[in-house]
């Protein structure tokens, strides 16, 4: 008797040993930079999406954007909710515009891999002589990376560009915190991406400064704490047209 109670308290203290661990790893994962919904991503499911402003415009000013949020998720953003085609439809008011977009798998860096390749394969993959708009966005990923190394490699990208798009323009987007204080880490991440932005000639927007998702708007984050709805979508979207309408107006783009 005395033995089946011993093992009966020994079963019930793995099992909360067990709900202990569980719940610390899922704490973990919402505030670090790759959710458990990133890493079930099929990135063979995605691919390279280019949009044309109208077919017989073809020779429209080429804008490539690469990183975080650019395709979108369950929780919003998807398809033409994604800021990146609302603020293309915005531009095309004015002016003629193609995009070329990263479709390859929501979550990566300049320095951390997730499902998408790295921002440096990406614009190696996107990015050409034509190119006269290239967008960087994130890295929230890079948040677990040391802040050297990831502006180490956001010069290396950078530079790469400057190789392939001689006459681009470039913008870097600082990574976003959700709606919650942003950490200490992901702010050391944040000035080594403006450091190496300032370093290079590189347009830096810091949406943490900005308050693109904590000036206190509800609803403007999913339920992952991390992903934008579609709400946050537009809000991105309105926060970058003046600056790209502005560079792209600077490019003589305007006007047709």
């Amino acid at each position: 008797m005395k033995n089946s109670r011993a093992s009966l308290i020994i079963i019930v203290g793995l099992l909360l040993v067990a709900a202990l661990l569980s719940y610390g790893v899922a704490t973990k994962m919402k505030h670090t930079a790759v959710t458990a919904e990133d890493r079930q991503l099929d990135p063979q499911q995605f691919g390279i999406s280019t949009i044309e402003s109208t077919p017989s415009n073809k020779d429209a000013p080429l804008a490539v954007f690469i990183g975080d949020f650019t395709q979108g998720s369950g929780l919003g953003g998807v398809g033409g909710e994604n800021w990146t085609n609302l603020l293309a439809t915005e531009i095309r008011k004015t002016m003629p515009l193609r995009i070329a977009v990263d479709n390859q798998g929501e979550g990566s860096g300049y320095v951390i891999r997730g499902p998408s390749p790295l921002f440096s394969d990406e614009v190696r993959s996107l990015v050409n002589a034509d190119t006269k708009l290239v967008v960087i966005s994130g890295s929230r990923n890079d948040v677990v990376a040391a802040p050297s190394d990831v502006n180490a490699r956001a010069r290396e990208v950078y530079g790469v560009i400057a190789q392939l798009a001689p006459a681009a323009q470039v913008v870097a987007i600082g990574p976003t915190w959700g709606d919650d204080p942003p950490s200490p880490e992901i702010l050391a991440t944040r000035d080594a991406i403006r450091d190496a932005a300032t370093a290079s000639n590189v347009l830096f927007v810091d949406p943490l400064a900005d308050d693109w998702f904590t000036g206190g708007e509800p609803g403007l984050i999913g339920s992952d704490s991390v992903h934008p709805t579609d709400r946050g979508n537009e809000v991105m979207a309105q926060k970058l047209f003046p600056i790209f309408a502005n560079l792209l107006g600077q490019q003589g783009i305007g006007g047709g």
